[in-house]
């Protein structure tokens, strides 16, 4: 159970003055800091350690430098341990200038403390430090107190109230907390990609499903430098499908990693009043918000770096991609060093608009991409089955049979894990479809039990409008506390979880093969899951909760259900009372 008052604290060994001091002050205002002082930081033990510190600590707290955030530095891995862990909700204290450090893009779209100067204050005396290093303090002791607390002052609070920003990290921390190697290669490719003057300004990373581009793609954007702003879609976020909140919500992005643009960007805004962005046009939007303050704020000497939009496939009709369509528009009008890096399934939306990209495929039976997997399971398995004679031919069988997809080594990982033997009563499993149906057979053993209790709630998981929220989903079935944590714990490897704009943890399958998958071959697919069937059970349990009393409905359950299959008296007859519930 977590100690909201144990504190983890992520800092370079350079650093190590100022950390003792911030983690006495800590201490004296009741707080219990917990700090890795270990010398050996490497491996999977190292991992498992930090892990469980920051999952038994209640809040996070990272005092970032330019060593803290070298790019494959100890820091940043417990900087992504700490994502994966608690979806980004960590507090960052900047010990140098911002100019000079790679603040990760998973963490560096909330306001930070600066104390920056602070061996400059040192220098004036103990009387002046002290003073100033106390009110510093306090700010940090206010939010780490109430974390909710937002500061009145700093640049990227004021911005967040000026523009629409939607920006979620449930899928950036399910992949920064799952166990990843490998894709040197491809992160070479990128980076030649973008130093050669000579170079398309886009670059399309394209794969069969499950081959681990978003993966590589939230990797790259945490620990490599040249990332300006990383954008994460799925088809769960409809926002994105608008190219107005896409544009503001990049444009937020950017500033928090461009200190020159986020204040040029300020400067723009402040010229007249917020709501004239609503009346804007796409281009306009565009111009106003990214074109223009880039090119007043940096000059041509700039390195190059990239934005990174993943999943682009997912916004939108796989046909006309509205998104796509925008970012083909105005790509050239972005200055020279800034280029675009897109991570998607090469659908015909996306090709239509990526034609003059460079184009890097990752192709699941190349080398490269064999010897990742290969190297995937060594790390994840090799501990565990290491001694057994038959693991290094076994090694070899599921590295071929995996076809290079990651998603058959994450499904057989575990399924071999937990069985506790590379038994699996046949041939391995050839490609996703075989290792989907094994993993299922073993997780729900019961043929009967699955139809009973686990097939319709799949369904409702799979035929919510937006990502059902986890409460919403035990009144559905009437399920006790337990029931529900019985749900996630044996989908826990396919879920992601996340919260709404209502505050609710939220359910959505993560994978788009493993909704394919789920709701294909009726008849044929035992694991088949109808979620139309899932909306249905969902309408008649949200309306009877209605009928009874309609205040009795969560806010997402209101909205919600409108979209969910009522007859047209039910639709109508909630339409009245909740008009009337809102007025009130």
């Amino acid at each position: 159970m977590k100690d909201q008052n144990r504190v983890f604290v992520s800092y370079g060994h350079v650093e190590e003055e100022i950390c003792k001091k911030i983690c006495a002050y800590l201490e004296n205002e009741g707080f219990k800091p917990w700090v890795d002082t270990t010398k050996l930081r490497h491996g999977m033990l190292w991992r498992d350690e930090i892990r469980k510190g920051i999952e038994d600590s209640g809040q996070v707290v990272a005092l970032l430098s330019a060593y803290s955030t070298r790019d494959r530095g100890v820091c940043l891995d417990e900087i992504s341990i700490a994502v994966g862990v608690t979806g980004g909700n960590i507090h960052t204290i900047l010990l140098q200038e911002e100019n000079i450090i790679n603040v990760p893009p998973t963490i560096g779209f909330e306001q930070w403390f600066d104390m920056s100067d602070w061996k400059k204050k040192k220098a004036e005396g103990d009387q002046a430090y002290n003073e100033w290093f106390k009110a510093k303090m306090d700010d940090v002791i206010r939010r780490l107190r109430d974390p909710e607390h937002v500061e009145k002052y700093g640049q990227i609070t004021e911005l967040r109230k000026k523009l629409n920003v939607q920006y979620a990290v449930g899928r950036q921390q399910k992949l920064l907390n799952e166990h990843y190697t490998g894709r040197k290669w491809l992160g070479e490719k990128i980076d030649a990609w973008l130093e050669d003057p000579n170079a398309p300004r886009r670059c399309l990373v394209t794969g069969a499903p499950g081959v681990g581009k978003s993966a590589f793609a939230v990797h790259y954007a945490h620990y490599n430098p040249k990332t300006a702003a990383a954008l994460f879609f799925s088809a769960d976020m409809p926002n994105y499908n608008d190219p107005c909140v896409v544009i503001q919500t990049l444009a937020y992005l950017l500033a928090c990693r461009l200190s020159a643009y986020r204040k040029s960007l300020l400067w723009e805004l402040n010229q007249e009043d917020h709501t004239t962005l609503a009346k804007l046009t796409e281009k306009e939007l565009f111009d106003k918000l990214i074109t223009r303050p880039l090119s007043q704020a940096i000059n041509g000497n700039h390195p190059a770096m990239c934005i990174i939009l993943d999943g682009l496939e997912e916004c939108g009709d796989p046909q006309k991609n509205t998104l796509a369509k925008t970012i083909a528009r105005y790509a050239d009008s972005l200055p020279w060093w800034l280029h675009i890096l897109i991570v998607a399934r090469d659908v015909p939306a996306v090709k239509n608009y990526t034609k003059n990209a460079l184009r890097i495929e990752m192709r699941g039976e190349d080398k490269n991409n064999l010897d990742d997997v290969r190297e995937y399971y060594r790390e994840a398995l090799e501990e565990k089955f290491g001694s057994d004679p038959a693991w290094p031919e076994t090694l070899e069988q599921i590295t071929v049979r995996s076809q290079g997809i990651f998603l058959y080594a994450k499904m057989l990982t575990s399924l071999l894990l937990d069985k506790g033997t590379l038994d699996v009563g046949g041939d391995y499993p050839e490609g996703l479809s075989e290792v989907f149906t094994l993993w299922f057979d073993w997780f729900f053993p019961d043929g009967e039990d699955y139809a009973r209790r686990w097939r319709l709630p799949i369904g409702c998981v799979l035929g919510s409008p937006e990502p059902i929220p986890a409460q919403t989903l035990r009144r559905v079935f009437d399920w006790s506390e337990n029931e529900l944590a019985d749900f996630e714990a044996r989908l826990s490897i396919l879920l992601r979880k996340d919260k709404n704009v209502f505050g609710d943890e939220t359910l959505v399958f993560d994978h788009d093969f493993v909704k394919e998958w789920l709701t294909s071959g009726s008849g044929e697919n035992f694991y088949f899951s109808s979620p139309e069937d899932g909306r249905k059970k969902m309408a008649n349990a949200l309306y009877a909760v209605f009928e009874e009393d309609a205040e009795e409905l969560t806010y997402w359950e209101a909205v919600n259900l409108l979209d969910l299959p009522l007859t047209r008296k039910q639709r109508e007859k909630e339409v009245v009372i909740l008009s009337i519930s809102v007025d009130r």
